[in-house]
């Protein structure tokens, strides 16, 4: 939990207001460079462009802390990292810390993937 409470790096964004800053990294979590929390697919770090990429079944895990994953000792361990392990579906972690619903659906809006299942 230290780590997340020294999380105090922050961007703007449009209608969201703040989110987690892009390339932050502390032994707990990590943002990918879109302030994204990184999460893992196959053994491997799973980014944005990846993610877009990605021609096979998505999933979208959208919230705010638990989502995100406070709390979570690693990456490997928040609630995408672990649906990724359950089957061909690959998960991205679009949550943010402190989000209101309305924050929530904003976010997943303004970054509307492709193909989402």
């Amino acid at each position: 939990m230290r780590d997340y409470d020294a999380l105090e790096e922050k961007v703007w964004l449009p209608y969201v207001m703040t989110f987690q800053a892009p390339g932050c990294k502390t032994p707990s979590f990590a943002t990918d460079p879109h302030g994204f929390r990184v999460s893992w697919w196959n053994r491997h770090p799973l980014s944005w462009e990846r993610y877009e990429e990605w021609g096979g079944p998505k999933g979208a895990l959208v919230g705010s802390s638990t989502a995100f994953g406070v709390g979570a000792s690693s990456d490997a361990h928040t609630l995408p990292s672990l649906l990724n392990r359950t089957g061909e579906r690959m998960w991205f972690n679009f949550a943010g810390r402190a989000f209101n619903s309305t924050q929530e659906l904003i976010l997943f809006l303004l970054h509307l993937p492709s193909r989402v299942d």
